[in-house]
């Protein structure tokens, strides 16, 4: 009888294995800072500034598709993030966080709250879980 149940339980076991499912990891970006260049006007990166006013957009997303994206903002600056030209966080040193946006987005650009420094990558897409990482 203990055979059958040690027989049982093995069996049990081996089933349950074969059924777990393996999750990809996150691909990882890593951004490289590098100094703002001097224009003389705005920064042509950023369609859309920081907001300074409390105004509830109400977007309707019935329908399209979304996806997460991961920041990690490895470096010594504080960053506001920019996808495709508008705002979308302001991350401290040493943290991370999650954006959501719709799909088709193309490029995410960060800079430092100070404006000394800089963070792009183009030519990106949503068809995986990505992570991007900020660094000095």
């Amino acid at each position: 009888m203990k055979r059958v149940i040690f027989l049982f339980a093995i069996v049990l076991g081996l089933g349950t294995m074969s059924q777990a499912q393996v999750v990809s990891p996150d691909q990882v970006v890593e951004l490289k800072a590098t100094k703002v260049e001097k224009t003389r006007g705005a920064n042509p990166n950023i369609k859309s500034n920081k907001p300074t006013e409390d105004v509830v957009e109400i977007t309707k997303t019935r329908g399209t598709y979304i996806c997460d994206l991961k920041l990690e903002n490895w470096s010594d600056y504080c960053i506001d993030v920019y996808v495709d030209g508008y705002y979308k966080c302001t991350m401290s040193s040493k943290t991370y966080m999650y954006v959501v946006v719709d799909l088709g987005y193309s490029s995410i650009y960060g800079e430092s709250c100070g404006g000394t420094m800089e963070w792009k990558r183009d030519g990106i897409s949503c068809s995986d879980r990505f992570t991007y990482r900020f660094y000095n």
